[in-house]
């Protein structure tokens, strides 16, 4: 389903000596020959629009969303935006918190980033398995396990019911497992991860706690492998080392010589700036 979101002229904003409010208005097309449905449309609207705006310095919260079908494949909606108040603690502010933890995590490795050295018996000469790691003597890679740091994000944001609709849920969980294909918060393309929402609803504030988390992993540039030429990874991408059984005629010994390193991508691509909108 193609759709097309586009915001209206004609922002309007209330101040009726309390508080504030306003609303933003938008059509949503269907760009494929057919009628967007009602649950596509709230999708659509709850990631184009902003969860949280400002009136000078006035934080304003996304209320409640409204959609009229106006004509062929064409729809009408209708966000409204208002003071809130939604942990308990007062203020119209729409509450956040971020943690963030840096930790190792294992990973398995057949290819070492640089050979050091290697030593045989007297008399012998050592083979260079060209930084292959953990060969037996039936030519069978064992490699090894290494712990490397990840950073992991997490924020916390809390919206009124009205706003965690079906719809809204839905629009989320299709991001999830997406890496970012726009800079997200300092990071380059390709080393975000977002790695999944969770909820919780309050009965006495009628408010939804939603934890944004994300997981983080490095670009990185001029990786060699044997002699095969550099090769540069996007975070999330996935690399891997062909090779192919050469006799080495110093050692005589079979080894395992990479002829060349492959890199693909395995995770779907989004933009992840909409979920901090």
């Amino acid at each position: 389903m193609g759709i097309r979101v586009t915001e209206l002229r004609g922002r309007e904003i209330e101040d009726n000596g309390d508080a504030l409010s306003s609303s933003r208005k938008y059509q949503v097309r269907g760009t494929n020959g057919t009628s967007p449905s009602e649950e596509d449309v709230y999708s659509a609207i709850a990631l184009a629009s902003p969860m949280m705006l400002y009136i000078g310095s006035e934080p304003l919260g996304r209320l409640s969303m409204s959609a009229e079908e106006t004509g062929l494949r064409t729809w009408e909606a209708t966000v409204q935006y208002g003071p809130q108040s939604l942990t308990g603690g007062g203020g119209g502010d729409v509450d956040t918190s971020r943690s963030f933890s840096i930790q190792g995590h294992t990973v398995h490795i057949t290819h070492a980033l640089a050979h050091i050295d290697s030593k045989a018996r007297s008399g012998e000469t050592a083979t260079n398995h060209k930084g292959t790691i953990g060969i037996d003597s039936d030519g069978v890679v064992h490699g090894c396990d290494i712990i490397v740091p990840q950073l992991s994000m997490s924020n916390t944001r809390y919206f009124p019911e009205a706003v965690v609709t079906n719809a809204f849920v839905k629009s989320i969980a299709s991001l999830a497992a997406c890496v970012n294909s726009a800079p997200f918060r300092s990071f380059a393309v390709g080393e975000v991860q977002f790695a999944g929402l969770t909820g919780a609803f309050n009965d006495k504030t009628r408010a939804w706690a939603l934890t944004y988390q994300y997981l983080t992993e490095p670009n990185v540039t001029g990786l060699t492998f044997g002699d095969v030429d550099p090769i540069d990874k996007r975070g999330f991408d996935y690399l891997w080392v062909e090779t192919i059984d050469k006799k080495d005629d110093d050692s005589k010994f079979t080894r395992k010589i990479p002829i060349q390193v492959n890199v693909d991508q395995v995770f779907r691509y989004a933009d992840l700036n909409a979920l901090d909108a």
